[in-house]
Formats: C-alpha cells, structure tokens, sequence
C-alpha cells in the first residue's frame, strides 16, 4: 500500500499520537504507531496500553490496509526532513519513505498484534476547550508522583450541578477549580480521576470545542482531527471538601511579581529535601532560610496584613509553583497556624474559583 501527504500533516498527527508512546516497554509492539489507510484517510494510533492517541489526516491515495512503524524513530525523521510532500510504501512489512533524493526504510511488527483500545459505551457532551485545558493546568501540577494511592496521581474531573470542576493533590499541596457550567447534555453528575497526560494531549488544541464521553472504566475526549481513550484511575477521590477551610480571618495580600522574585532567590539557601522557608506573617512578611552548607537569607516583602502575627514554615518550591500558577497581579494568603494548611487564592478572578491549599512544614 502506498500514499502521497504532506510532511507537516504527518509530522503533527505522528507528534499527537507519539505522546501516548511510552519510553519504557516489554512489548515492542507499543514502541510503533499504527498506520491505517482507507484510501484518502489515514488514521495513526500510539498506545501504551493506558490510554490510546488517535490522529486523522488527508492524503493522496487509492489502497487501504494497515501496517506499524516503530514510532520514535519515525518522528525524528519527519523533524529533520525538508520536504514538503513525501511518498510512504508498505511492502511486506517494510515501510519505505521516499522524498526528492532520498529514501528510508524501516521495519514494523505485525499490525494484528498492535493492541486495540475498546470503545467508550457513552453518551458524548460538548464542552470549550479553553474550560478544560484551564482547569487542568491549574490543577495537574499539584497531583503526586508514583503514590501508592493511586488516586493522588491523577485529576478529579467532576461535571454537574451547575459546575465543572478540578482538583489535585499530592497530600502536600492541592489545586481545586471551578467554573459555573450550566449544560443542557449533562444528566445528573458526571466524575472521574483522570491521568496528567490528558494536559500533553490537549495542550496543542486548536478546536473552541471537543467532545467527552464518561464511561465506568474509560474516559474518550474527541477533536476534530484526533482523539483519547484512557482507563480511569481507581477511586474514590478524597473527600476534598472537608478539609478546605472556610473560617480564616489571618491573611496578606502580596503582589505577585515581588514574591515570586524574592522566592527565586531565597529558595538557593534551602535544605535540600525540605525546601524550607520560615515566613513571618506581619506588617512586613519576612522569609528567612538557612542552609549549613550554603549560608543564610532574609526577604522583607510589603503586604497588606490583617490578623494575628504568625511564623509558618512551608516547602519553598511548593510555594514557587502555586503562586506562578495563579495570574491575578495580587495574591492572597490565608491562615490560622502552624499546624493548620494556607489558603492561597487570587485576590481577582474572571469568571472562574480558584484556591490551592499547602501544607505547613515544622520548624
């Protein structure tokens, strides 16, 4: 089988579907892409058996069949090419890609051994795909990394009630996000705890909308020209709600450049391992670190203060990544004591809810 396409339709939709290609495997199978041509159609798919990347694309052509070609390999070559057409020829097995003045061969498994995701049994609801890729990058940052909860390596993705929300957490810090959502599709409440790597999938979306369907074991988000199917990770989320605070009346509220900058650079003298940052929470919010290997630092910050004087240590780094996350210019910080966690927020927000909650260290 052969077809004719263009180098830079081939090399996004190879670059979509290789984000679901893991470095990693026991199955060489997993390491190729899936190339399935219906004459003018071509489907590429990559899975790493926990979720599935499909991409479609144009091109010239009168065969069908399929066929793999191991995929890491494949995108660099199409990244280093010139060309603006290329030819690419299946035969036997082996997949040929021919330009002006050069050819390439590689070798593929058997397209029959290439492992097929199920199809999601659901009904499909039409969200933004601004709403979704917000909510996740707010959020996916503060989920864990290789917990042996699993759950708190993922992303709760709750849709209802007149909502859509997110929240992640890694029991150091949490992320939680809503947006009034009202959706005439959206029967009773739909939830899932979802993998990270729906963020890489989604970050080069281009369509207003896209498409989700909410299956028992599987999630499927759709585009126009590609799509994801991923297992769910296993619940139930922890209850969230209970540990947010609703009663603090201690707070600064801190331009965000300047703590950021003062963060950056009172974040070297550290402990390794704890990031430790003592704040005195004031008239004048104070930091200070200290590193035996490295020396010592102070940062005297204005803030607006109201409440009680109070001395908090957090993990600096924890800190650094919740307040880049947040855009308003100003940021408020609540809290009570140093058992107790902060509530950082946004003092402005346009039309969404927006808290992180970070865990107190012991000085």
């Amino acid at each position: 089988m052969k077809f004719t396409v263009l180098k830079e339709s081939l090399l996004m939709s190879t670059k979509q579907v290789a984000k679901a290609i893991s470095p990693r495997t026991n199955m060489p199978i997993l390491s190729n892409i899936l190339f399935q041509l219906n004459k003018e159609k071509l489907t590429l798919t990559g899975t790493n058996m926990d979720y599935t990347i499909t991409s479609t694309l144009e091109v010239e052509s009168d065969d069908k069949g399929e066929f793999t070609v191991i995929g890491k390999p494949f995108l660099q070559l199409l990244q280093n090419l010139d060309e603006v057409e290329i030819t690419v020829e299946n035969k036997g097995g082996t997949t040929y890609i021919s330009t002006s003045h050069s050819t390439y061969r590689f070798q593929g498994q058997p397209a029959e051994d290439f492992p097929r995701m199920q199809n999601v049994e659901a009904e499909s609801i039409v969200l933004k795909t601004s709403d979704i890729i917000d909510g996740m990058n707010y959020t996916s940052f503060c989920t864990a990394k290789d917990d042996p909860r699993a759950f708190l390596n993922g992303i709760l993705w709750e849709l209802g009630g007149g909502e859509l929300r997110f929240v992640a957490s890694d029991a150091h810090k949490l992320g939680f996000y809503v947006k009034d959502y009202e959706n005439p599709l959206i029967n009773g409440k739909k939830e899932a705890i979802v993998p990270k790597t729906i963020v890489d999938f989604l970050k080069d979306a281009n369509s207003e909308d896209l498409k989700v369907y909410f299956g028992d074991n599987l999630l499927k988000i759709e585009l126009p020209q590609s799509s994801l199917v991923t297992r769910l990770i296993d619940g139930p989320y922890v209850p969230y709600e209970s540990v947010i605070p609703h009663n603090y009346t201690d707070e600064v509220i801190v331009t965000k450049e300047e703590f950021i900058a003062a963060l950056k650079r009172i974040i070297n003298f550290t402990p390794q391992g704890t990031n430790l940052v003592e704040i005195e929470f004031n008239a004048d919010m104070i930091m200070h670190a200290e590193n035996r290997e490295m020396g010592e630092a102070t940062e005297h910050i204005s803030v607006e203060h109201t409440g009680k004087v109070q001395k908090i240590g957090f993990n600096g780094q924890y800190l650094l990544d919740i307040i880049r996350h947040i855009k308003s210019e100003k940021v408020v910080i609540s809290y009570s004591d140093v058992n107790s966690p902060a509530l950082i927020k946004p003092e402005e927000t346009e039309d969404y809810h927006l808290l992180y909650l970070l865990m107190p260290i012991k000085l």
